[in-house]
């Protein structure tokens, strides 16, 4: 059964791919919403029933589905971190996105009018099996104020489903790590992007993970056999990342790493006359692959 899921996944995620030409392409919120609507329903079909018992394993496949839709999303890189990928779409991974349905679900079923209320009240299996949401309490954490579930109105679930979507959503933003190139986690970014075409916004997602084909240190990296150099081509001595485009002595520029998040237009401005001087110093055209 999850090979099935994940292949239908698949096959799902080549629409979203077929809208990401780096010119003509949506932009990241179409893609992400197609993912959404036509990928996403079919990974976590029926998950309440079967997303506390699979296997980690399976799990994990699935998981790599959804990376390749928010890669595609983005236009990232294959090597990028996977928590950066989340953070630029607002998409939680698969593991957190599926506790918060069974959690969810497992709240409905508090109601007394609830097909699968008497679900709550089993004795525990006497055999040794896997615990489904009713036994687990993996799936009550933050609602296990709720003591008497006789007279629990639908006013009341809804209240506590808007608390376990804040808790889970914030639970994963607290467990974030740093990112290396701003040495804190990494901020919502600024609104002003959504105005710059596709493949500016492509380059400034790339950017904020430090790995983007515009980068001689990144392509050294990966084909040092044309690329010999991860200098920059105009000042030859510097090793060309992100930060060096902020810091370079022949392009001056007021903007910092943080401006990948806050300045998004005026970064682009600067990356503009990046590629202009790397095409004048026979760099080549500069433009990102």
């Amino acid at each position: 059964m999850p090979n099935i899921t994940k292949e239908k996944a698949d096959n799902a995620n080549k629409i979203v791919k077929s809208l990401t030409s780096t010119s003509w392409g949506k932009q990241k919120e179409t893609l992400i919403a197609t993912y959404k609507a036509i990928v996403q329903p079919i990974l976590e079909y029926a998950s309440p029933v079967w997303s506390p018992i699979i296997s980690v394993t399976n799990r994990d496949r699935q998981q790599t589905t959804q990376n390749t839709a928010l890669r595609m999303a983005t236009g990232c890189t294959s090597d990028t971190n996977i928590q950066h990928l989340h953070a630029e779409t607002k998409v939680l991974p698969l593991l957190n996105h599926l506790n918060l349905h069974a959690s969810n679900f497992y709240l409905n079923t508090l109601l007394p009018n609830h097909p699968l209320h008497h679900l709550n009240f089993n004795n525990s299996d006497p055999r040794k099996m896997k615990d489904t949401i009713f036994a687990n309490t993996e799936y009550h954490a933050g609602i296990s104020s709720i003591t008497n579930t006789t007279n629990i109105t639908n006013e009341v679930i809804k209240q506590y489903l808007k608390i376990n979507h804040t808790k889970t959503v914030e639970d994963y933003l607290n467990s974030q790590t740093i990112n290396e190139l701003i040495g804190i986690k990494p901020p919502d970014i600024n609104p002003s992007e959504k105005s710059l075409p596709r493949d500016i916004r492509r380059t400034l997602s790339q950017s904020r993970t430090n790995k983007s084909p515009f980068l001689y240190s990144y392509l050294n990296k990966i084909n040092p056999q044309i690329y010999s150099s991860p200098n920059c081509p105009i000042c030859k001595t510097e090793t060309h990342t992100f930060k060096h485009l902020f810091s370079c002595s022949y392009i001056t520029s007021n903007l910092n790493p943080l401006d990948l998040w806050d300045e998004p237009v005026a970064v682009a401005e600067l990356l503009q006359q990046w590629k202009d001087a790397m095409a004048a110093a026979g760099g080549g055209s500069g433009t990102p692959v």
